[in-house]
């Protein structure tokens, strides 16, 4: 098999999030460092570690009374290997082993490993941060959306351990407001460190760095802490304030990028498309959920209306970005603000999320309304459509898992 499509299939099985042990067998002489080679030249997430490091000191001659089903067992130190090399990394972490010396019979240097992707966190948190002679040790990959890269990380600085994340923009992500990496993660680091001021509740930027096509920011992690019943309430009263920021009060870069960003307008919409999806796997479903199908008709011959209000708009405005914390909730996220219709944020926050009631609604528009003005129809028309969507995706898995 061409060294190119076995490259292939490894990046594909790695994933964004997950840590791939790939062991090459064979004899002696076979050809198992060559291709171990050829593929960390092929691969840039590929690191080698040879087996032969592994091997337990030991006596020559109690080494030969050794069974071959003993000498797997007791010549091989699988223990060390799990400890000091598999399990530090499988937890994102440096992992640092003795090599096994087969001249002299005992373990000599030490030796560092990590995942190749830990090079990319701390060269993008040096950049950010600004200091060459931090260390990471420990890093999550939170997988990320719209194509960017997203990691929770533990760093060491001056001796200190420090909790951030990062995020990093690389060329090609979905540039949904049209501003490129460089152009999102500039608006995205301002509004973390000028929204604040307004009394809008965002992480602590930390910093923010660019290289060619791409972009990092790094904000503070947020100690997340389950929902309860007044969160989205709070939620709301934030929303408000960001909706009553004028766009001549906000710093004159971030009011130019903001300018220049496409509005994130028709996701609620978009979502109902699936229902297209639906009938080609359960074509009896119009006929079975009659109703369904008349008011998902009944919202695309309406069309998503607009109010005539205009305001700083976050454009992704779900619990997915709203993070709970013992000192109070913190916004993220902010790639999509521009300059739209606040209904579609509040539209967000009452419907996005399932399981949203109708009076857990009511009062999380009421909560809003006591610091903003509320288009109660334009409103009603956005949990209308958020509900048919939440029905049809529940069709739609349902007739997935009966095919």
């Amino acid at each position: 098999m061409d060294i190119s499509v076995l490259s292939s299939r490894l990046v594909s099985a790695l994933g964004s999030d997950r840590r791939l042990v790939v062991a090459l067998d064979g004899p002696g002489g076979a050809g198992k460092s060559t291709l171990a080679k050829r593929l960390s030249e092929s691969c840039n997430l590929v690191s080698i570690v040879h087996g032969d490091d592994f091997y337990a000191p030991m006596e020559e001659n109690a080494r030969r009374a050794l069974t071959p089903e003993c000498g797997y067992m007791r010549y091989f130190d699988w223990e060390r290997m799990s400890r000091e090399l598999l399990e530090p990394l499988s937890r994102g972490a440096r992992a640092r082993y003795q090599r096994y010396d087969w001249g002299i019979n005992q373990l000599a240097e030490w030796i560092a490993r990590q995942d190749l992707r830990m090079s990319t966190v701390e060269e993008w948190l040096c950049r950010c941060i600004g200091r060459r002679d931090l260390v990471v040790t420990c890093y999550r990959d939170m997988g990320g959306r719209s194509g960017c890269s997203v990691w929770d990380c533990d760093v060491d600085l001056d001796g200190l351990p420090k909790q951030v994340i990062l995020k990093a923009y690389p060329a090609g992500f979905a540039d949904g407001s049209g501003l490129g990496p460089r152009g999102t993660a500039r608006k995205s680091a301002l509004a973390l460190s000028e929204l604040c001021k307004f009394g809008v509740p965002t992480p602590d930027l930390i910093g923010r760095a660019s290289r060619g096509d791409t972009a990092a920011i790094v904000y503070e992690r947020v100690q997340a802490r389950p929902w309860t019943a007044t969160t989205r309430l709070e939620a709301a009263e934030a929303l408000a304030k960001l909706h009553m920021i004028a766009i001549s009060e906000v710093d004159d870069e971030l009011a130019g990028l903001v300018r220049s960003s496409a509005p994130n307008r028709g996701r609620t919409l978009n979502g109902l498309k699936d229902y297209r999806d639906l009938e080609q796997s359960a074509s009896e479903w119009g006929t079975e959920y009659s109703g369904l199908a008349r008011e998902v008709e009944w919202l695309f011959a309406s069309g998503e209306p607009h109010s005539a209000m205009g305001a700083l708009v976050h454009g992704d405005y779900f619990s997915g970005n709203l993070l709970a914390s013992e000192g109070g909730l913190r916004i993220v996220d902010w790639d999509c603000l521009a300059l739209g219709d606040p209904m579609w944020d509040l539209g967000f926050l009452v419907g996005a999320d399932g399981g949203v009631g109708e009076e857990e609604a009511a009062e999380v528009v009421a909560a809003y309304s006591r610091l903003a003005r509320v288009d109660k129809e334009v409103v009603s028309w956005h949990r209308r459509c958020w509900r048919a969507f939440w029905k049809l995706r529940e069709l739609r898995e349902r007739a997935i898992a009966e095919a």
